[in-house]
């Protein structure tokens, strides 16, 4: 890793560990002298994380950490939708590899829930959902759809203070595997897209009520 990938990858993080919350403005001197790194690093380092949505700059060139709200939910499970069930699709004519490093994933997602880390949950979800997209063979799909994961994990870390339901999420995402294992397309895809409005509904209602309390 270069310098700046090491200071993007600290800040990531901290902002999607819940430790740097969304409205926090970032400065390069003061970035620069906690890393021990040159302000022209730090500033790099906020490109990347710009670029993934994570960092939103202003008018003035100042960042701070994004701030999604509902419609910005909205956008981001419309374009997953669009990527993820068309790599559903995609699986009727996948090679055993990419079913291989799918069920990986999977496996990994469960060892992650039996272990009960919060960060290792949300890590391992995210790679079962990038190990689906991986089946569409497109380079530059998988790195919009790596964007809209962090962009979706800094809205639930800002969100949910308990851990994931991870029992639950263990037998639909088995449930789905063992679908797309056994080439039943129409019904992983079905399967799918009812996990995607589902998740998308809870997230929604989760800003709702933080926004009530905030009166």
């Amino acid at each position: 890793m270069t310098t700046v990938d090491r200071v993007a990858e600290a800040l990531r993080v901290e902002i999607l560990g819940g430790g740097i919350a969304p409205g926090t403005p970032l400065r390069e001197v003061e970035v620069a002298a906690t890393t021990g790194v040159s302000r022209g690093s730090v500033r790099q380092a906020f490109s990347v994380l710009v670029n993934e949505g994570l960092l939103s700059q202003n008018s003035y060139r100042s960042v701070i950490v994004t701030t999604l709200d509902e419609h910005d939910i909205r956008e981001i499970y419309q374009a997953r939708r669009m990527i993820e069930l068309s790599a559903v699709e995609a699986t009727a004519g996948a090679d055993e590899e990419h079913i291989a490093v799918l069920r990986k994933a999977y496996e990994e997602f469960v060892a992650a829930v039996e272990g009960a880390d919060r960060n290792g949950i949300h890590l391992a979800d995210v790679q079962v959902h990038a190990a689906l997209v991986a089946v569409l063979g497109s380079g530059r799909l998988s790195r919009v759809h790596a964007g809209l994961m962090s962009e979706l994990r800094l809205a639930a870390t800002a969100q949910y203070k308990s851990p994931p339901e991870g029992a639950t999420l263990v037998k639909r995402h088995g449930d789905f595997i063992d679908l797309v294992t056994a080439g039943k397309t129409d019904e992983a895809r079905t399967q799918l897209a009812d996990r995607l409005d589902n998740s998308e509904e809870l997230l929604i209602t989760a800003f709702r009520e933080a926004r009530a309390r905030q009166g």
